[in-house]
């Protein structure tokens, strides 16, 4: 949706970015952070052209904005910012039906997502759509710049520091109040923050900013857990990274194991019998005939279908939960306890590499190096 390739830009004779690339997936919230002066309200501007790069290019939708008229690119994508900027002149109405009305929209067509959008965020269209800005709380003022933002149903919204000069518990709600929404709009949202807590409660991605330069781009979870560099490190704070590190130490993990081979679904029950007895294993991940997961199979479950040449797949256990590898052992055990299961796969990335079973989370908790019996 948004595509930044080698965008550079140059206040006079000063470099304020420098050569950065990244990109916004549809549906996705990516926070720009870092200390001031790095570049993020800068890259965020220019996604709308307030600002225009120096050199290198910007897409929106696979089009070169620096190919499109500026005015009707804004008009297509939501702005909101830290002053919210709503005309103190005209009703909260009239102010989120702005963009569609200049956008050329019937007001009849209009009206009704007015009303719509102010329920969408708890207010009362019958008690707030005919007040002004100035009747309204901060906390209610910056509610009506996110909705007027979304009112020409754009797919792409910009927001800077939105949520920064209000009161924690305001901020606090805002944040909440985005996240819920965001699951209902689907919009796509480059979001500038100086906050690290709101960057990681509200984000798909993050991209970490120092000096004009993208240090590193991520996931909340795995910018916690593997930060690119010392800067990184700090910009997020030790007392962040201990507790990340607490849940890392209780990651399914480090309980998992890896079987040496995977089965074919259409393998028989009889090879299957024999390479347990070369290997000694208990469990196997099963793959289609694409190599694909297809689901696992235990030594037991083996023994108990009792027709060596039937397929694999018949005694495998193909629609049982999969658990990332990050999780915690204590989700890993209830899952096991409410399915009733004796084995759980494991997936990294999405790709299931291995298993675990209640004894060798029970050994990996006691630190013992051999089976309980």
């Amino acid at each position: 949706m948004i595509r930044f390739e080698s965008v550079s830009k140059s206040y006079a004779g000063v470099q304020t970015l420098m050569d950065v690339s990244f990109e916004v997936q549809k549906g996705e919230i990516v926070s720009l952070i870092g200390p001031s002066g790095c570049g993020k309200t800068t890259t965020l501007r220019m996604v709308n052209r307030l600002i225009e790069p120096s050199s290198g290019n910007i897409f929106v939708q696979n089009e070169d904005i620096s190919k499109l008229n500026a005015v009707e690119l804004r008009r297509n994508i939501g702005y909101v910012i830290q002053q919210v900027g709503l005309l103190p002149h005209m009703t909260i109405g009239k102010n989120i039906g702005l963009v569609p009305k200049l956008k050329g929209w019937k007001e009849k067509d209009y009206s009704q997502r007015i009303d719509n959008l102010l329920e969408m965020v708890g207010l009362d269209p019958h008690i707030f759509r005919n007040r002004y800005p100035s009747e309204l709380s901060g906390g209610q003022q910056q509610r009506i710049g996110v909705i007027r933002a979304l009112a020409a149903e754009p797919p792409i919204v910009l927001m800077d520091e939105p949520f920064s000069a209000l009161d924690p518990i305001s901020r606090e709600q805002l944040q909440d109040e985005l996240s819920k929404l965001q699951k209902e709009i689907n919009k796509t949202i480059l979001f500038v923050t100086h906050d690290m807590d709101e960057a990681l409660k509200i984000s798909d991605r993050i991209a970490i900013m120092n000096k004009g330069s993208i240090v590193q781009l991520d996931t909340p979870k795995n910018i916690l857990s593997r930060p690119a560099n010392r800067f990184v490190s700090e910009f997020i704070g030790e007392k962040r990274l201990s507790a990340s590190n607490v849940d890392s130490k209780r990651a399914i993990a480090k309980y998992m194991i890896r079987p040496k081979a995977k089965l074919q679904c259409k393998q028989t029950v009889g090879d299957a019998m024999k390479l347990s007895r070369q290997n000694g294993e208990e469990a196997w991940i099963v793959c289609d005939l694409e190599g694909k997961y297809y689901g696992i199979v235990t030594l037991e479950a083996l023994q108990r279908h009792n027709r060596p040449d039937d397929c694999v797949e018949k005694a495998a256990f193909a629609r049982i939960p999969v658990l990332e590898s990050d999780e915690s052992w204590e989700k890993a055990a209830v899952q096991m306890l409410e399915n009733k299961l004796n084995v759980l796969p494991i997936a990294v990335c999405g790709d299931v590499v291995g298993y675990v079973t209640k004894e060798s989370i029970l050994v990996g908790l006691s630190g013992a190096t051999t089976k309980i019996s």
